[in-house]
């Protein structure tokens, strides 16, 4: 007799096992999931007491829960204190014949007492092993989730079909990427066994370099190149860091000198500055007032405040520190700063060493600002003392003729073309 399931029959008519059909249909006879929906029965440790929480489980058709909110607590049996037993917790369907009631529990079992059997078969058992649950002792040691067969599912909306398509989708492209990696194999291989004259032929086949897009370089460009090694005008190297012409290039070991000028020198390491009154460093968590030179480099920085009432104006001039003699400038280096609230302040260091504020003024209207001793006066500045490059200037002379070169590539060049001479 035929039966519409999903309709009103006017009396109770679905039964389980039209559901548990329903279920097959959509999930598959050999399809085991565990629904990524309320707690996907997640756990709670304490001690050797572990507490199931909520989740969903489509076991062959069989529709399996616990239910929101609820929970399944499992009790471990302890070890002695140098042993190790590993656990299963399982959630086990069982059909009992004696009555055809069909349950669910939570048990707890060893690798050798786990039954998988098959529920659409008729198999009356089946545990579905959830945790891998390890006892050392009297604790828990580590506990792993286990998801076999479907593992997890996303959520019921995704239709089996959807899957399928994707993967399908999926597969079809992976095809398409080896197709192509085989067919840059065979384009290889036959490239490999060219020569320079096959090249041009090959030109007519393959995505030439441009400058828009990548690509091989073309035989006659490759030509080209070859004969730049007997042919080719090179570039001058300057070796004078004071030359004034921008067609020849600077050599390396002229770039080692900037660098080691730029760079080297020697590190006094941070410096407090001594201070003159009214002047105290601000304290507070602020960096106190110091100065550093490396090589020719030389760094200010630091927050100091009044103790007593300054008044601003253009010729203020209140000495803050004096910095020793290595620290001067050849010239006077001005500094604008911001300070406390909306003022700025404006500060000289001059070639003397004297480090003075000079002005104290509100970025609102430009006013000068008295200074309170409640106001902090920031400073940080980088400038140069000496020649900072210290440009160094030398001639290579030839010892045949005398003549004087720039460089040791122009004397070696002069060597081996004039006088004939290996200079390796």
């Amino acid at each position: 007799m035929i039966n519409l399931i999903t309709g009103y029959a006017g009396e109770p008519h679905v039964t389980s096992d039209q559901a548990r059909w329903s279920n097959l249909s959509i999930f598959g006879r050999d399809n085991i999931y565990v629904a990524d929906v309320l707690n996907s029965f997640d756990y709670e440790l304490d001690g050797l007491k572990i507490k199931i929480k909520s989740g969903i489980l489509i076991n062959r058709g069989a529709f399996i829960c616990i239910d929101y909110e609820d929970e399944e607590e499992v009790q471990l049996a302890p070890c002695k204190a140098d042993e190790t037993r590993l656990d299963w917790i399982c959630i086990t369907y069982e059909k009992h014949l004696e009555n055809g009631i069909e349950t669910a529990t939570i048990n707890v079992k060893s690798a050798d007492e786990i039954i998988r059997g098959d529920i659409s078969q008729g198999d009356l058992i089946d545990d579905y092993p959830l945790y891998e649950v390890t006892v050392t002792g009297q604790e828990v040691s580590d506990i792993k989730k286990h998801l076999f067969d479907g593992g997890m599912l996303g959520g019921f909306s995704d239709s089996v079909y959807d899957k399928i398509v994707t993967n399908t989708l999926d597969i079809n492209s992976n095809k398409s990427k080896i197709s192509n990696i085989n067919n840059s194999i065979e384009e290889f291989n036959t490239f490999k066994n060219k020569t320079i004259d096959d090249l041009e032929s090959l030109n007519n086949k393959t995505q030439l370099a441009t400058t828009g897009k990548a690509g091989l370089i073309s035989a006659s460009d490759f030509i080209k190149l070859g004969s730049i090694q007997k042919n080719a005008n090179y570039v001058a190297i300057e070796d004078k860091l004071d030359s004034t012409d921008a067609y020849k290039a600077l050599s390396a070991n002229q770039g080692r000198i900037l660098n080691e000028k730029i760079q080297g020198g020697d590190d006094t390491g941070w410096i407090n500055c001594e201070l003159k009154s009214p002047f105290e460093d601000y304290g507070d968590g602020s960096q106190p007032l110091q100065v550093r030179k490396v090589g020719k480099v030389v760094e200010i920085r630091g927050a100091v405040k009044t103790t007593k009432n300054l008044t601003s104006s253009a010729s203020m001039g209140q000495v803050i520190t004096v910095l020793d003699e290595q620290f001067r400038p050849d010239t006077r280096v001005v500094i604008t700063a911001f300070a406390s609230g909306v003022n700025i302040a404006m500060f000289n260091i001059s070639s003397t060493g004297e480090v003075t504020l000079e002005r104290y003024l509100s970025t609102k209207d430009g006013t000068y600002t008295t200074v309170t001793n409640t106001m902090w006066i920031q400073l940080q500045a980088t400038y140069t003392v000496g020649d900072f490059l210290d440009l160094e200037t030398k001639t290579f002379k030839c010892e045949d003729c005398g003549a004087e070169f720039g460089n040791q590539l122009q004397l070696k060049n002069h060597s081996q073309t004039v006088h004939a001479k290996s200079t390796e």
